[in-house]
C-alpha cells in the first residue's frame, strides 16, 4: 500500500497498531516495527520521520538532503525571507534505485519491462517530430534498452493545516504506479 499512493503512512501505522492489540505476541515483526512509529501512536507528527529513519537503517541508504536558500513570502507580513529548503539529488535518487535491488530498480524504473518493450518505445519516440532529434536518441552509440524516460512533475502539497509545500517530483514514465 505504501508507495503506491494507495495508504498514508499514518493510515498504515494505525492499521499495524490494530493488529498489534488483536494478535498481541503473534504479530509479525514487520507489523510491530509498523506499530511503534511515532511511538505507537503517542506522537502521529513523528510517524513520517521514523519511518525515514528505519527504512533508511534498513536498507542502509545514503541519502543526504541538502538546502538551498530561497526567498519565500511570509503569510500575513511584508516582505520576503531566507529560508532553507531541504532537497534530495534526482541522481542519488537514482543511484540508491539502482544499488537496492534489481527489483526495487525494476519496480520502480523499468516497470517490469522487457529490453525489447524498451527498445520498441524508444524506436516509436524516435517517430515522433518532438524527439526524433533528441541526442541520446539519435546516438547510435546509447544502448536504447538502458535509456528510462524520467518524467518531472512539481506541485502545491499541504502537509499540516498550515503550511503548503512546492513538491517536485521525478519517476519513470514505463511505472503506472500500480
Amino acid at each position: 500500500m505504501i508507495g503506491e499512493g494507495k495508504a498514508s503512512v499514518a493510515a498504515v501505522a494505525q492499521l499495524a497498531r490494530a493488529n498489534l492489540a488483536d494478535f498481541e505476541a503473534g504479530a509479525p515483526a514487520s507489523v510491530a516495527a509498523f506499530a511503534s512509529l511515532g511511538n505507537f501512536g503517542n506522537c502521529p507528527q513523528n510517524e513520517e520521520r521514523d519511518l525515514h529513519r528505519w527504512l533508511s537503517q534498513l536498507f542502509s541508504l545514503k541519502l543526504s538532503t541538502y538546502c538551498v536558500e530561497a526567498e519565500v513570502q511570509v503569510p500575513n507580513k511584508t516582505g520576503l525571507r531566507k529560508t532553507a529548503i531541504p532537497f534530495l539529488l534526482p541522481h542519488e535518487i537514482l543511484h540508491c534505485l539502482a544499488i537496492a535491488n534489481v527489483c526495487q530498480f525494476a519496480r520502480s524504473m523499468t516497470g517490469h519491462r522487457s529490453s525489447n518493450e524498451i527498445v520498441a518505445f524508444w524506436r516509436h519516440c524516435c517517430k515522433q517530430v518532438e524527439w526524433r532529434d533528441h541526442p541520446a536518441l539519435t546516438d547510435e552509440t546509447v544502448p536504447k534498452e538502458r535509456l528510462i524516460p524520467i518524467a518531472l512533475h512539481i506541485d502545491g502539497a499541504e502537509f499540516y493545516s498550515n503550511s503548503e509545500y512546492l513538491v517536485w517530483s521525478i519517476g519513470s514514465i514505463f511505472v503506472s504506479g500500480e
